[in-house]
């Protein structure tokens, strides 16, 4: 959108009557005061968005004006820039005539990158890539994108042993990337299953269907790698991989605890994991008000009770979030009216071996005469950031917002700052409720469901600052309304916040360029009205305008509580509890829905009677299916799922990259970009290349004896598996 003025405050302080304390409440009063600036902070907002905008069509650089330069066409700074890239290409690229670059010039020594060159081979991975090289003359790689080579990524793995001498892999590799072609090379990758000691050799393909290679030197156990390249591709560059002892783990129906505890509350986290990958969950027994919380050191399969905290409030008002290796635990204890609530941290015992309480409660929050649901908690770097709903003396006839923001100490305790009143409603049947608090790029937000007297209802995101709407009466925070006003109910909304960097492999987000804001919740509404539905929206530009799904339907059966995750990968999962007209129309089940670049079918994941899903949420971690904790009435217990990948790479000091250039040449010149001291030996179509090195650059050249398919082989070789080298950039030139 274009950058627009502000020709004039819609609210100004002249308009005010000369005697307003006769004509305006104080609140009124104050809102004129604050109109104009608030006005001004929005346009203002409004101006950094568009300049910040990297959308083509609309970016920052597409709206800024600029002074008419001769020779160079366009009124903006983008349309500049891009007339004179498109010059500078028309320059260095498409003009070299044919055999102008002889022999001579790629000779030992005669052949190098300028600092001008590199930047040109810079840019042309960096911009349109395919129109960069008509005539194929220069190539280049970078993790971003390339032009005029392959690095062949393409891999598959073993699924079954293999043995000295087969030669047959035909239902015995599940592709993992891209597909073989015969006659090519590969390397197979793996671990002996006499001795567990990492093999590898170099084979060829020599059939595709049926797939076979040439026979086998080496045993190979299940699990092998067979790649054109044992190089990783990651987001910064190419890094050293190795073999992989990774297993999928798959939990369908573990016992969490032999009896059907509490774990409803789906704003509030009950199911956390720890940098050390030990699992925790938290369950209440609400006849007798006690926490519990059970430790799984063993990936899910087996867990036992490691702490308990006995005189909670009735309602079973407790969270937790997890910070490295601690647990922040948020709970309100069981004291005479007004109440408090209190935060405790959790970290791994001195022994290394269990759980154990760190320093001691403290008071978050004091002065409260009611709790309504569970507080809901995030961390925001080294701080951690509370959410709940409560009444007090000053608000006492609704349940309203508050927050509080606490400093996470270097050892692990928590300075809590003062609780800050978000909504400051004061009617009787007009309550905020069931919080989920979330950072945004260093900014809470939390979303509530907000009920007026049983007839209106919305649920409303609320931030100190970049929603949709400025403070106003009893919202005393900016805010959204994600389901605007509706006569019928919302209920419990369970928010995430997922990464920028995360999101955008999620094609539904790809223009994600804030990252993306997510909820889950269950209502009703004209075509459903009688039973609760779930619903899910999400917003790309930080809670300020926000698109809504619905993604269950159905007027005879509830689906309802759900809890909201995403993994690694950016795709994103709905859990909730409910029953089905055809899996299950007598009792509930858990079911959950995928979005990966749109959402798919429903699933029944569990089989017998069972309730309140609350699932794990952690970016940084990959799973296939979402890591959750449920109760299960039936067998009266707490039950965990979750499928997900354990173990890691085992490094190797020696990698095999292999390129495939797009155009044929009879003189080659290759140059890595690395970042540390390697060695490096190349091949192109069997012929060893010269080369030169320095501690971050290898280059290497070949003269061929005739014009010819290009491939290259390139050899990687560290001093240790410490050694971190990342390679950022493959340039080339043909002849």
């Amino acid at each position: 959108m274009p950058l627009e003025t502000l020709n004039q405050y819609t609210n100004k302080v002249s308009d005010l009557p000369d005697k307003p304390n006769t004509q305006m409440t104080a609140a009124e009063l104050k809102a004129q005061f604050d109109a104009a600036p608030e006005e001004l902070r929005v346009k203002y907002n409004e101006m950094v968005n568009v300049l910040k905008s990297s959308i083509t069509g609309d970016s920052g650089a597409e709206n800024i004006g600029i002074a008419n330069i001769s020779g160079v066409a366009g009124n903006t700074v983008h349309g500049q820039m891009k007339d004179l890239f498109d010059q500078l290409k028309a320059v260095v690229l498409g003009q070299v005539p044919n055999k102008s670059i002889t022999r001579e010039k790629f000779a030992d020594g005669a052949v190098d990158f300028s600092p001008v060159q590199k930047e040109i081979a810079n840019l042309n991975l960096q911009l349109a890539a395919s129109q960069l090289v008509p005539s194929g003359k220069t190539y280049g790689w970078d993790p971003t994108t390339s032009f005029g080579v392959i690095v062949d990524f393409t891999k598959g793995k073993t699924t079954a042993q293999l043995n000295a001498g087969d030669t047959s892999l035909e239902g015995k590799v599940t592709m993992s990337e891209g597909t073989f072609v015969a006659g090519k090379k590969v390397t197979v990758l793996g671990r002996n299953p006499a001795d567990d000691s990492i093999v590898k050799e170099q084979a060829t393909i020599t059939s595709v269907s049926p797939l076979t290679i040439s026979p086998l030197v080496n045993s190979y156990k299940e699990g092998a790698w067979i790649k054109r390249t044992t190089a990783n591709n990651t987001t910064n560059g190419i890094v050293f991989g190795g073999v992989d002892d990774s297993v999928i783990n798959n939990i369908t129906d573990a016992t969490v605890v032999n009896s059907a505890y509490d774990t409803s509350g789906n704003g509030g986290r009950k199911l956390v994991r720890l940098s050390n990958g030990w699992l925790v969950s938290l369950a209440i027994d609400t006849t007798n008000r006690v926490a519990y919380f059970y430790l799984s050191k063993d990936n899910g399969n087996t867990w036992a009770q490691s702490l308990s905290y006995t005189g909670l409030l009735s309602g079973a008002h407790v969270s937790m979030y997890s910070h490295g290796n601690f647990i922040h635990v948020l709970q309100v204890p069981n004291t005479a009216s007004p109440y408090v609530m209190q935060h405790r941290p959790i970290r791994i015992s001195t022994d290394g071996l269990s759980l154990e309480w760190f320093s001691s409660w403290s008071s978050v929050d004091t002065g409260q005469t009611a709790f309504s649901g569970v507080p809901s908690l995030a961390i925001n770097g080294n701080y951690l950031e509370a959410a709940w709903a409560s009444k007090n003396s000053t608000y006492p006839n609704s349940f309203n917002i508050r927050y509080a923001k606490g400093t996470i100490n270097a050892d692990g305790s928590v300075t809590w700052g003062a609780v800050e009143q978000w909504t400051t409603f004061n009617t009787s049947g007009q309550d905020m409720r069931n919080p989920s608090i979330i950072t945004v790029n260093s900014r809470p937000i939390v979303i509530f469901e907000h009920v007026i007297s049983s007839t209106s209802y919305y649920i409303t995101a609320m931030s100190p600052s970049g929603m949709a709407n400025v403070p106003s009466g009893s919202l005393t925070k900016s805010y959204s309304y994600i389901q605007p006003n509706t006569t019928y109910a919302q209920s419990t909304p369970s928010a995430i916040f997922v990464p920028q960097e995360i999101a955008i492999k999620n094609t539904l987000f790809a223009n994600a360029t804030q990252g993306v804001v997510a909820t889950l919740w269950h209502g009703t509404d004209s075509v459903d009205s009688t039973r609760n539905n779930v619903r899910f929206s999400y917003s790309l530009d930080g809670g300020v305008t926000w698109t809504v799904q619905k993604l269950t339907s159905g007027n005879s059966l509830d689906s309802h509580f759900a809890t909201i995750t995403a993994n690694k990968s950016g795709e994103l999962f709905a859990l909730w509890h409910g029953k089905d007209s055809v899996l299950s129309p007598s009792s509930d089940r858990i079911f959950q829905m995928k979005l990966s670049g749109a959402w798919g079918s429903k699933e029944m994941v569990t089989n017998v009677l069972s309730q309140y899903a609350s699932s794990l949420y952690d970016p940084s971690f990959n799973f296939e299916s979402p890591l959750f904790i449920y109760k299960d009435v039936a067998n009266a217990k707490v039950g965990f799922c979750g499928t997900w990948t354990i173990g890691v790479e085992a490094p190797i000091t020696e990698n095999t990259l292999r390129l495939t250039l797009t155009q044929q040449a009879k003189e080659v010149m290759t140059y890595l970009h690395h970042t540390a001291s390697l060695t490096a030996t190349a091949q192109v179509n069997g012929n060893f290349m010269d080369k030169t090195t320095t501690t971050e650059e290898t280059q290497f050249t070949r003269v061929l004896g005739s014009l010819q398919d290009i491939e290259i082989e390139i050899t990687l070789t560290r001093s240790s598996v410490d050694d971190d080298i990342t390679i950022n950039k493959i340039l080339g030139g043909v002849a």
